[in-house]
């Protein structure tokens, strides 16, 4: 504690936390002495914060929750939100399941203790809307092909048995070919990359696409050193959508190749990965697929 042994000021601002007993003398002959013990106290602090949402983490109605992360010596007091947010008073924490989307304000407050005055703290959480669940309509015949049509507008991804189909991304897609018959379904992302998947859809087709050329795909250095591997894939005249598992069949991995720059070589970065064996697949809209094992040392 910092005292004036004058005045018997106190200073708190260079003093610590304690408690401390306070003498005071009066000298001389008929001198005297008192003591008082005084205790200070530290002043609360309340900050906190939530971390940064994986993208389509944060989604109205999801499954996941969010704790918050206090402050170097920041105290956890009460926390209230604004309207719609589905948060526990006591520890802090966001429930998405009776939560709204929006923008929501998040307050901390400490409470007065110790002479000291309470204190608060904000932050600002986001919960994103789910998009509309999507329908799929259907035109055409068997004989000339089917078109599937998605009734959002954006942020369409068909797929066919549950596997990407590489570059469908428009609001419709063709199946004018025996070979793509199946099950069909559209996955449409909005923001924050929250999701909704549409019913499936069995089409099937007795159109014969026209057909393509033989296709190939050379992958190297093989085995990669550092995770950097070149691509060649000649043949190709759609998108490609690469697939990249582990040994436990976990897709740790995914990346898209459009049809244009199919002509040059490509590069794919694996340096992220651990050292292992990993499997390479490369899919097309026609439903052609090439795999290929790649060695990461």
């Amino acid at each position: 504690m910092t005292i004036n042994a004058t005045t018997g000021a106190i200073t708190l601002s260079s003093s610590t936390a304690g408690t401390y007993v306070v003498t005071y003398t009066v000298s001389g002959a008929c001198g005297s002495s008192s003591t008082q013990s005084i205790t200070l106290t530290n002043a609360a602090t309340a900050g906190f914060g939530y971390a940064t949402p994986a993208t389509g983490a944060a989604c109205a109605g999801g499954t996941g929750t969010f704790a918050p992360t206090l402050a170097a010596g920041a105290t956890a007091g009460t926390y209230s939100s604004t309207t719609g947010l589905s948060l526990n008073a006591t520890t802090g924490v966001i429930s998405l399941a009776g939560s709204t989307a929006g923008t929501y304000t998040i307050t901390n407050t400490v409470a007065a203790s110790g002479g000291c005055a309470a204190v608060t703290s904000t932050t600002t959480f986001t919960v994103n809307p789910v998009p509309a669940t999507p329908t799929l309509t259907t035109s055409g015949t068997p004989a000339t092909g089917i078109l599937l049509t998605s009734s959002a507008a954006s942020g369409n991804q068909f797929y066919l048995n549950g596997v990407l189909i590489a570059g469908a991304t428009a609001q419709s897609y063709l199946v004018n070919s025996g070979a793509r018959n199946g099950s069909y379904t559209v996955v449409v992302t909005g923001t924050g990359g929250c999701s909704a998947t549409s019913a499936a859809v069995s089409v099937t087709v007795t159109a014969t696409a026209p057909a393509q050329a033989a296709t190939s795909l050379t992958v190297y250095p093989n085995p990669t050193p550092d995770g950097q591997v070149t691509l060649l894939l000649s043949g190709y005249r759609e998108a490609v959508q690469l697939t990249i598992s582990n040994t436990l069949g976990q897709r740790v991995q995914e990346a898209t190749l459009p049809a244009a720059a199919l002509s040059r070589p490509q590069a794919l970065d694996l340096s992220a990965l651990p050292a292992g064996v990993y499997v390479l697949q490369a899919h097309t809209a026609s439903g052609g697929v090439e795999v290929r094992r790649i060695v990461r040392d």
